[in-house]
């Protein structure tokens, strides 16, 4: 059942009524402590994600992703496999932007979750990690000149990693620089040869 509180902020479908009340969900949001009504509150994020995508992005960058990340913490923590599971769900169906990620430590608790003994946590932590990488790979920026190669954003670049065998873009092999050619050493300056100077000795007439 809906607390009172939170009818006024949904429509009909039960989803999330309007950018304007992306904000007083939030908040209300950061205040539930039941496991139940949590799963409610996700319930209602992927009604909105199916109406209103747009408010989806709206409540992840308002800080709901945060939200999002410390209930999955804490359901990590108490091995509240419903409440992974229910989150997970949400993550899998409702695309997020990198930049609400970075926000989070969900990317890393994801991860953590890939390796759970509970197969359908386990299934639906590889299938949440395997679109981020993808959305990662897409979006990162490639021939960085500092890096020499593509770079995840730095929040989770130590999180998510290139999958085995993926091919990472290089920087291009930098262009040699074009060397002159020192030209030959001229041969050095000889002495001119020397000129005979000397005039021959004229030949004396005959006597008379």
């Amino acid at each position: 059942m809906l607390p009172d509180a939170l009818k006024p902020l949904l429509s009909l479908n039960g989803s999330i009524k309007s950018s304007a009340h992306v904000g007083p969900f939030i908040i209300m949001m950061k205040a539930v402590p039941d496991l139940f009504q949590r799963v409610t509150y996700l319930n209602i994020l992927t009604r909105t994600n199916l109406a209103t995508p747009m408010l989806i992005q709206e409540f992840f960058i308002g800080g709901g992703a945060r939200i999002v990340g410390d209930w999955l913490r804490e359901a990590i923590d108490t091995n509240q496999d419903t409440l992974s599971v229910s989150i997970l769900q949400v993550l899998d169906t409702i695309p997020i932007s990198t930049d609400a990620l970075g926000q989070t430590e969900l990317a890393r608790d994801v991860k953590k979750l890939k390796k759970s003994k509970t197969e359908r946590v386990a299934a639906l932590a590889s299938s949440v990690f395997e679109k981020w990488m993808r959305v990662i790979m897409a979006t990162a920026p490639v021939n960085m000149p500092a890096a020499g190669g593509f770079a995840a954003p730095a929040s989770i670049a130590s999180t998510v990693s290139a999958p085995a065998g993926a091919i990472t873009p290089s920087a291009p092999a930098p262009t040699p620089i074009a060397t002159i050619a020192t030209p030959p050493a001229l041969p050095s300056a000889t002495a001119a040869p020397r000129v005979q100077t000397t005039l021959p000795k004229p030949t004396p007439a005959p006597a008379p």
